[in-house]
């Protein structure tokens, strides 16, 4: 456990070129798997594509996801400020099994010679 509100804390990226046959260069995406002392399960997937981006919230409980819906218009408005014309935030109750979400991620990878 780390203490205080996180007990637990994972960060995965995926640089350019994670597309499905590698060549996609303009985009990337980012995981935040977090587990809150007060929240629960929270897990967040940001994806970009160029000038777009999709935030993409799966948390343990309703009540938690429609705070967060009702919270997305800020950050929808900082993203669109900065680098992205386009920009979507979402939110499900959807307590995801870590270990699935991730191989999906790792799954058009799967072709890679991963050997030194």
């Amino acid at each position: 456990p780390l203490g205080g509100a996180f007990e637990r804390a994972q960060l995965h990226i995926f640089g350019e070129g994670h597309g499905q046959d590698g060549s996609d260069h303009e985009s990337g995406t980012l995981v935040l798997d977090l587990e809150l002392s007060k929240l629960g399960s929270l897990w967040l997937e940001v994806r970009h594509r160029g000038e777009q981006c999709t935030c993409q919230f799966y948390v343990a409980n309703e009540s938690v996801a429609a705070a967060i819906q009702a919270s997305s218009e800020q950050l929808v408005k900082r993203l669109e400020s900065g680098a992205f014309k386009s920009v979507s935030v979402q939110a499900t109750a959807d307590d995801r099994e870590r270990v699935a979400a991730l191989a999906s991620l790792l799954q058009p990878m799967s072709g890679l010679d991963m050997r030194a």
